[in-house]
């Protein structure tokens, strides 16, 4: 979407027009960066964290035997 968008909006244009561009490009911006922080610190720590939960489970489980 911003590929096809952003050759076509101008920021110049006057009134609401250039302030609706500067808006979207924003936003598109934060969307990109909330993105890439997801791909980028979010996948590394899945694995580890159901490790630990299913070694905590077994251990409760043998303790109320």
């Amino acid at each position: 979407m911003i590929y096809y968008a952003v050759p076509r909006i101008s920021i110049f244009s006057p009134g609401l027009g250039g302030y609706f561009a500067i808006a979207w490009i924003t936003f598109a911006l934060f969307v990109i960066a909330g993105n890439l922080t997801g791909i980028l610190f979010g996948t590394s720590n899945v694995p580890n964290k159901r490790v630990k939960t299913e070694k905590y489970v077994k251990k409760k489980i043998y303790l109320h035997d």
